[in-house]
C-alpha cells in the first residue's frame, strides 16, 4: 500500500508540481514555440525552481520570435523549435546575448554544433544540448556501477527507444524530414550519447543499419536498427521505434530500456526516458548474484540536490540555472558531446545512402524554413476557422 501511494504521488507531483516563490534575482526564460514539449521540458519543471520563471510562449512567427530574443528581460531561451531552425535562432539569441537550452539534437550537422558552441564560449554565454535523460540520477548510477570496475569491462550494450505514437505518418508529416526529423534524429541521439556517455569513448565505426521508411515520406525513417562499434572490441546496438500503437485507442506503449553486459554481470535500466514515474535498475553477477536499485535522488555525498518526483527535465534545468550561476552541475553535456553525436547520427545515415536533405545548405534550407512557416499559417487559420 505504502508503495501504491508513493508511485501515484511522485507521478501527480511530477506532473503538477507546487509553485514555489520565487527569488528576487531569479532568471526570465523565453520559449520560442508553444508546442507541447514546451509543456512537459520547461514550464512544469520550472514552477518547482525558485530562481526560474518561464515566461512569454510564442508562436512561431519569426517577428514575434525575434521581439522575444531583443527583449532585454529576458536572460535565457528554450528552443524546441523543428530541428532544421535550432542553428538559426539559438546564433541570434547568442548574439543577443541569451543563454540557450536548445532540444535535441542541437543542429543539424556537426558544423553547425561546433559553430553555435565556439559562439556561445566567445561571448560568455551557456549553450546546453537537451539530452535530459543524461541528468537524472538513475543513469548516473549505472555510470557509476561501470566506472566501479564491479562487472569488469563493458562487452555489448544495447538500447531501445521505442515512442507512443499511433499512426507516425499522420504525426509526421512528409516535410518533417527536411526539418532533421526522423526516429534516428529524434530518438537515436539518446542512444548515441548513452553509448559515448557509459564508455567514455568514442565509437571507431558503424557495423549495421537497417530502417523502416514512412509511407508518406520516403526518405525519413520511422524506424532504425543499428550497431555501432567501440574500442576494445566492445559493441552496442540501438533500436528506435516512432510507431508504436496505442492500445484500446488510450493505453500508450513505452520501450525506452538499456541493458550493459559487462565482463563479470550485466546492467539492466528500464525506462530511462521518464524515470520518475517507474523504473528499475538490476545488476546481475555472472556467479547469479542480482539486485535491484531504484534511484530517484542524487547519491549521498555527490553534493547534489534531488527529489523523487523530478524528472529528466527537472534535474536538467536546475543545471542549466546552475551553470548561467557560475557553478558546476554534477553532469554536463559539453561541446564535444553534441558534435560527436551529430557526426554519428550522419554516419548512420550514410551507412544506408540516405541522403538527408538537412545536410545541404542554402536553398534547401531555405526551403525548409517556408515549408514550416507555411504550415504554422495553416495551423492558425484552422484554429480560428
Amino acid at each position: 500500500m505504502g508503495s501504491a501511494l508513493s508511485f501515484v504521488t511522485r507521478v501527480y507531483t511530477s506532473f503538477s508540481p507546487a509553485k514555489v516563490a520565487l527569488n528576487p534575482d531569479h532568471l526570465q526564460i523565453g520559449i520560442l514555440s508553444t508546442g507541447d514539449l514546451a509543456a512537459l521540458s520547461l514550464i512544469t519543471p520550472a514552477k518547482s525552481h525558485p530562481i526560474l520563471w518561464s515566461t512569454l510562449l510564442l508562436h512561431g512567427m519569426k517577428r514575434k520570435q525575434r521581439n522575444l530574443i531583443e527583449d532585454p528581460r529576458i536572460d535565457a531561451v528554450y528552443i524546441p523549435l523543428p530541428n532544421s531552425m535550432h542553428y538559426e535562432w539559438t546564433i541570434k539569441a547568442l548574439k543577443a546575448g541569451k543563454h540557450a537550452l536548445v532540444e535535441k539534437p542541437i543542429a543539424s550537422t556537426p558544423e553547425e554544433a561546433r559553430e553555435m558552441h565556439e559562439l556561445a564560449d566567445s561571448l560568455n554565454l551557456v549553450l546546453l544540448e537537451g539530452i535530459h535523460t543524461r541528468f537524472h540520477p538513475a543513469l548516473q548510477r549505472v555510470k557509476a556501477i561501470v566506472d566501479s570496475g564491479e562487472l569488469g569491462k563493458i562487452k555489448h550494450m544495447s538500447a531501445k527507444g521505442l515512442a507512443p505514437i499511433q499512426k507516425a505518418d499522420q504525426v509526421y508529416k512528409p516535410s518533417d524530414f527536411e526539418q532533421a526529423k526522423g526516429s534516428v534524429m529524434d530518438i537515436a541521439c539518446y542512444d548515441v550519447d548513452i553509448f559515448r556517455y557509459l564508455t567514455g569513448s568514442e565509437p571507431t565505426g558503424v557495423g549495421s543499419v537497417a530502417y523502416t521508411p514512412s509511407p508518406k515520406a520516403k526518405n525519413m525513417d520511422k524506424t532504425a536498427d543499428g550497431v555501432l562499434e567501440f574500442p576494445g572490441e566492445v559493441t552496442a546496438a540501438f533500436s528506435t521505434d516512432i510507431s508504436l500503437e496505442i492500445k484500446l485507442g488510450f493505453i500508450p506503449q513505452f520501450d525506452f530500456s538499456l541493458v550493459v553486459e559487462c565482463e563479470e554481470g550485466s546492467i539492466n535500466l528500464s525506462n530511462y526516458m521518464i524515470p520518475q514515474i517507474y523504473h528499475s535498475l538490476t545488476v546481475t553477477k555472472s556467479n547469479g548474484q542480482k539486485r535491484v536499485e531504484k534511484v530517484y535522488k542524487p547519491a549521498s555525498g555527490s553534493g547534489a540536490h534531488g527529489e523523487e518526483w523530478w524528472s529528466t527535465f527537472r534535474y536538467q534545468l536546475k543545471a542549466f540555472v546552475q551553470k548561467i550561476r557560475g557553478g558546476s552541475p554534477l553532469e554536463w553535456v559539453k561541446k564535444e558531446d553534441s558534435v560527436a553525436i551529430l557526426v554519428w547520427l550522419q554516419k548512420i545515415y550514410e551507412k544506408v545512402n540516405a541522403r538527408c536533405l538537412f545536410f545541404w545548405s542554402g536553398f534547401a534550407d531555405y526551403v525548409v524554413r517556408w515549408v514550416w512557416i507555411l504550415d504554422r499559417l495553416r495551423a492558425i487559420i484552422f484554429m480560428h476557422s
